[in-house]
């Protein structure tokens, strides 16, 4: 259990907690006030977001289309691209 909260930790945890503390500051700055019921101390986990929690902070959505999703297309997608003109031993 431990080897797989290390590889799952960045993604659970860090990207979505962070993103959130981003958002949070764009509302102060904007004087967006938070939605009623939010705790800005709880951290907000990808298996908070994915039971609804944060609504009118983040959503699900948002989290992978603006975080993960270009992570991953661009890391495993785009850069080992160019790869497969060396052949199948790339």
């Amino acid at each position: 259990l431990p080897f797989l909260s290390m590889l799952v930790w960045k993604w659970a945890y860090y990207a979505p907690n962070t993103y959130k503390e981003l958002k949070l500051q764009e509302m102060r700055t904007k004087k967006i006030p938070l939605p009623e019921g939010f705790d800005p101390q709880k951290p907000l986990t990808l298996g908070d977001l994915v039971a609804g929690e944060g609504q009118g902070v983040l959503s699900l959505t948002e989290l992978m289309t603006k975080v993960m999703g270009p992570y991953f297309i661009f890391r495993f997608f785009l850069l080992p691209l160019p790869l497969i003109f060396f052949g199948p031993a790339f």
